[in-house]
């Protein structure tokens, strides 16, 4: 799954990039609690996730994409008196031996979102 959070940018240039620094370190653990023990959650850069999800079906990604989906939906950053909704763009991308590079799997995963 490529994750693309959307408030990210907002937040670190209104708020100043400790906020921003802040937020990543809440939704990084938002994110870890949704995922299954062998799962990975890593940050690509930026306001941007990725995590593999091994031996995973098509249609259990698509379960663990909504839970991730959920989970952020209830989460609410809060910095000095102010509140943030946060939202993410969620890309699944099945890495298989058809996976012509595994090295391009961001990349595609990047230009969906």
């Amino acid at each position: 799954m490529y994750l693309d959070q959307e408030q990210f940018k907002i937040i670190n240039d209104t708020c100043g990039p400790i906020a921003g620094d802040e937020l990543l370190r809440q939704v990084s653990a938002v994110f870890e609690k949704c995922v299954r023990v062998g799962d990975v959650v890593a940050r690509l850069g930026g306001d941007e996730f990725g995590v593999l999800l091994k031996h995973c079906k098509s249609e259990d990604g698509t379960r663990m994409a909504q839970k991730f989906l959920a989970a952020l939906g209830k989460f609410r950053f809060d910095w000095e008196q102010r509140s943030f909704r946060l939202g993410v763009s969620i890309r699944l991308l099945s890495i298989d031996p058809h996976v012509i590079s595994v090295g391009t799997v961001p990349i595609d995963a990047d230009n969906a979102c």
